[in-house]
């Protein structure tokens, strides 16, 4: 969750699973958000690390798979956080020329946003 004066509050999917286990969670964030209170200290979760890197090496070897197939893959890395509105149109840009997969695009609809790890074309009508 953060809070900007330009874009308002971001959310990550993260807090929509702290909203669905704990709504109090979601308040005590939000004052954290607004400057209202000290973030929280972290403390190291050996697990929670080790599901990280290999939840990232599983991806990485799925976007090389998908190329090591003869696929384009088009990477927007973290092009995301440093330019969303360039993201979003890089993202269905690609979308409408038929880009066979995308990792790490961005996709927006209204205050709506999201960072899906990889999408892949189908063969299936759309506006794309």
């Amino acid at each position: 969750m953060h809070l900007s004066s330009s874009s308002g509050l971001t959310l990550a999917a993260t807090d929509l699973g702290h909203f669905l286990s704990c709504r109090h969670r979601t308040a005590l964030d939000m004052e954290v958000a607004q400057g209202k209170r000290p973030k929280p200290p972290k403390f190291p979760d050996p697990f929670l690390d080790l599901l990280i890197e290999r939840g990232l090496a599983h991806e990485k070897e799925y976007v090389e798979a998908i190329s090591a197939a003869g696929d384009e893959v088009l990477d927007l890395g973290d092009l995301a956080f440093r330019s969303p509105s360039e993201a979003i149109d890089r993202t269905l840009s690609a979308m409408r020329k038929g880009v066979p997969a995308i990792a790490q695009g961005l996709l927006r609809c209204g205050e709506w946003s999201g960072i899906p790890d990889v999408l892949r074309r189908v063969e299936t009508p759309s506006l794309f």
